[in-house]
């Protein structure tokens, strides 16, 4: 019943530079999930693997999880790739105690 999005779109990021990704995730009617919750601590974590070469890259969110923080309506990372190519990204992330990955493909120039 939820729905990850990428706010940027499709568009590709640039290698070598910083990049911002930003990701929402929805409920079944299209609000901000509520419940999102701290997993190994942090909101969420980003494996992204280049499609050729193999090569990893492990992100965190900008946002922080001090105690008392309120979880963000939006996850947002900051991404520097060092290869171009075609990337398989996966994010994890928890609501209400259960574990979830969201699949994406991002182009990487």
């Amino acid at each position: 019943d939820l729905t990850v999005t990428r706010v940027e779109g499709a568009e590709p990021v640039a290698r070598r530079v910083p990049n911002t990704l930003t990701f929402a995730v929805t409920d079944a009617d299209g609000d901000p999930v509520d419940g999102l919750e701290p997993y190994l601590g942090s909101y969420a974590h980003i494996s992204a693997f280049n499609a050729l070469s193999l090569s990893v890259t492990h992100l965190h969110p900008t946002q922080r999880t001090d105690p008392g923080a309120v979880a963000p309506d939006e996850l947002t990372f900051r991404a520097r790739f060092a290869e171009r190519g075609e990337h398989r990204v996966f994010l994890e992330f928890q609501v209400d105690g259960e574990m979830h990955m969201a699949p994406f493909t991002l182009f990487v120039d």
